[in-house]
């Protein structure tokens, strides 16, 4: 039996902590070999889920500040080698063959498992913005030296590695979904539930309301559809800022002084988001920086095509020139003539979703990579009993 310790920023619904109990659960079904520790900066829904596929451990909430509050997305970092110490929870005493941490909110805490001598993994999911929101390049250089492998979720996040000068091994595994997509028949019902019109067109986009999340691009193409008269309805489904900020303000104040309350609507965090995605006819990803997200993947479990920007993240790997369509960055004219196009070929937009779907059958699915991750951590504990 070999011992892996799992290191994860949150248990909340967001794409990493989400792929990392997808992974978890295959691992509790297809490797009896391994035993899992899973450490957690702080708590959230996914935590009971969590428990059922690894032992869990959650930093006491006064020894959170090692990389500053995980709810302010760890800002206020601290050194870790003078804080971690004092904590009293069993990761930090054991022994691990291998330590995988999620995120580069996992780094500090990489750091020192690889100073007692352990092999190290980053599970990548991040691109410069992020990365830049949390360190400097200069630290972040100096902590990906204390990882001894890397995971990248696209090519992008590979390349923005590369580009730091980072010479690690990185292998990329794209993000991947084990929802089970319920088929909803009756999308009238879900349009009426929302106050449109059964003969409407829906452009849909999910995410947090953000501006990396290009939410204000949203509106833009929004603003511009209807101006034209077009039938067209915009869903957004995502959660709002738990605190009220300047971005989100100004998102409500142009919705309401553009007449948008009718055309727009923002459904908020759904435990289940299949319904409104199967009401949409396509899905527009409108983030300024997006490295693989799980919803556009779902939306192509749905057969919906997915719109995104060129230059904003790892999407692109997936669309190709197949399933939906690739627009010049911030490019909100191009946006709109793109969904004009599929609102006016039907034969169109059912051919490329069709093609999207079966693309995540053919090569995104999870078991498929589930495999390919659970590999990776083979051939690491290998070279740790080895070296």
């Amino acid at each position: 039996m070999k011992n892996v310790l799992f290191i994860g920023h949150e248990a909340g619904l967001s794409g990493a902590p989400m792929v990392l109990l997808h992974f978890l659960r295959w691992l509790r079904a297809n490797n009896s070999e391994l035993h899992v520790d899973l450490l957690l900066l702080t708590g959230g829904k996914l935590l009971e889920e969590y428990s059922h596929v690894s032992d869990v451990y959650i930093l006491p909430s006064k020894d959170r500040g090692i990389l500053g509050k995980a709810a302010d997305h760890l800002k206020k970092r601290l050194s870790i080698e003078s804080k971690i110490k004092p904590v009293n929870l069993p990761p930090f005493s054991r022994s691990y063959d291998l330590v995988v941490g999620n995120t580069i909110v996992s780094l500090e805490y990489l750091k020192f498992f690889k100073k007692k001598n352990f092999q190290t993994i980053c599970w990548l999911h991040e691109l410069e913005f992020v990365v830049k929101s949390h360190y400097s390049e200069e630290k972040f250089v100096h902590l990906c030296s204390f990882v001894d492998r890397f995971i990248a979720v696209s090519n992008a996040c590979r390349q923005m590695l590369e580009q730091v000068g980072i010479e690690k091994p990185i292998d990329v595994i794209y993000e991947f979904s084990r929802t089970k997509v319920t088929a909803i028949t009756d999308v009238t019902f879900v349009k009426d539930s929302l106050g449109i019109p059964p003969e409407a067109f829906v452009v849909g986009g999910s995410g947090t309301i953000e501006w990396r999340k290009g939410v204000d691009i949203f509106l833009q193409a929004a603003l511009r559809l209807s101006a034209q008269g077009t039938s067209i309805y915009f869903v957004w489904v995502g959660a709002p800022p738990k605190d009220v900020n300047e971005y989100y303000r100004q998102l409500m104040h142009d919705c309401r002084h553009a007449g948008l309350e009718s055309r727009v609507i923002f459904t908020g965090s759904l435990t289940d988001p299949h319904p409104i995605f199967a009401a949409m006819d396509v899905f527009t990803l409108t983030s300024r920086e997006d490295p693989f997200p799980l919803v556009c993947l779902e939306a192509a479990s749905l057969a919906k095509p997915i719109i995104c920007f060129a230059g904003a993240g790892g999407m692109p790997e997936f669309v190709e020139e197949d399933a939906g369509v690739v627009v010049p960055y911030g490019d909100v004219e191009k946006l709109c003539e793109t969904i004009l196009a599929f609102q006016n070929d039907t034969e169109y937009r059912l051919r490329t979703g069709k093609k999207a779907r079966a693309k995540i059958a053919d090569r995104f699915s999870a078991d498929s990579l589930s495999y390919r991750l659970n590999n990776i951590l083979t051939s690491s504990i290998n070279a740790s009993v080895n070296k």
